[in-house]
This record gives C-alpha cells, structure tokens and sequence, in this order.
C-alpha cells in the first residue's frame, strides 16, 4: 500500500517547544517541586496541553485514488526543566478514506514518549488500530480486510521553532481477522517522513508514507 498524505492543523507549538527561551517552564502559580537540572531523569513535574485539530490525506494504491478526512485529539506533555527533557502524548485518531473505486477507514489510539535535547528529539510507542480498506477498479474487490492490529512507530524529530521536520519507521502487527503477518514476523511496515511551519497559532505540515502489507 502506498500513501501520500497531506495535514493541516490548528494548534498550539509543539510540545517539545512550548517553554520559555531560556529553558524554565512559566509559571503557574502553584509551588511544585522542580525537576532536577541536568542529564535526563523522569522525575516531574510535566506540563500537559490538551489538543484538537482535522486531518486531511491523500491515498494512492494500485491506480485507485481518494482523499481521507478524520480528526485528532490527545493530551501533549513536557517535564518542566532545562534541556535535556523527556516529552510525548497520547491520542486517539480517526479517518473515513473515499474516492475513485477505493473506500474505508482507520481509528487509533496510541502512546508516544521519548526525550528531546535543543533541537532533536525522538519518540516511540505502540499505535493500537482498527482499519479497513476497500479497492474495486472494475475487475473485482481487493484491498485489506477489516482487523484489528499494533504499530509501533520510531520517529526522529527536528525542530527550530517556526520549522521542523521527522522521519521514521513502524512496524505493525495483525490481531485475529484474515490478514497474514509477513514471514510470520510483522503484519506491515511502514516508513515516512514530512516537515512543517509553525505560524503563531497556525500549523501547516506535510509528508509522506509508503505501508507494506501482506
């Protein structure tokens, strides 16, 4: 399966970005207990944002084309100390995919946390999913069953700020329904990449991806 995805949002900064230039979270008014300076440690305390924004994509396969349309939400969360620090989220995505002879869906939830320092950073984490995909060009139905699985994506991350960008793998697994694991070992495997601008409220990104299936 091979995909090109195309995202626009409405959000805050990212939230490896959201502190304060010289690295001290802002205030809150409460007294907590500052994490400690320097070297990673998971010790909090974490600032957390919630978030919301639409997704938009693009899918090709086999000659069948369609745009997917869906929406995310989760909660974005950054230990409030100076670099380097450990950030994630955790979210739940839906998409409905239509098009010229294609048709279907994908619904996720997923965990994703890692640590970033200055301007890299990397995440990784399981991505439950429930999809479906439906291709017919004329000449009988194909495409990929309705099953339940895990990804678990690995991603290297760039950010200056107003630019940033990301790479990364994710292998995935099937649970039950018809599709077969490839060599009995992953059920897919996915590879992407993207970049992005951020414009005070506004965020506009795009990348790619290419899935492999059985």
């Amino acid at each position: 399966m091979s995909a090109l995805l195309l995202i626009a949002s409405l959000l805050t900064a990212p939230a490896w970005a959201q502190d304060n230039e010289d690295g001290d979270a802002e205030s809150t008014g409460e007294e907590t207990k500052p994490a400690k300076q320097g070297g990673l440690t998971l010790e909090g305390p974490y600032n957390t944002t919630p978030y919301a924004k639409p997704v938009f994509g693009a899918m090709i396969w086999d000659g069948a084309y369609g745009v997917s349309l869906g929406a995310e939400a989760g909660l974005k969360y950054q230990q409030k100390k100076r670099d380097p620090v450990f950030f994630g989220k955790t979210r739940a995505q839906g998409a409905y995919t239509f098009g010229s002879g294609i048709a279907g869906y994908d619904v996720r939830l997923g965990s994703f946390f890692g640590p970033f320092h200055k301007v890299v950073g990397l995440q990784a984490g399981p991505d439950i999913f429930y999809n479906e995909l439906v291709v017919d060009l004329g000449d009988g139905q194909t495409g990929l069953f309705a099953t339940p699985g895990l990804d678990f994506p690995i991603t290297g991350l760039f950010d200056l700020g107003v630019f940033n960008a990301y790479a990364g793998i994710a292998p995935g697994w099937y649970f039950g329904g018809v599709r077969d694991n490839l060599n009995a070992v992953v059920g897919q495997f996915g590879t992407y990449f993207g970049a992005g601008l951020n414009l005070s409220q506004l965020r506009i990104s795009a990348g790619w991806s290419r899935t492999t299936t059985a």
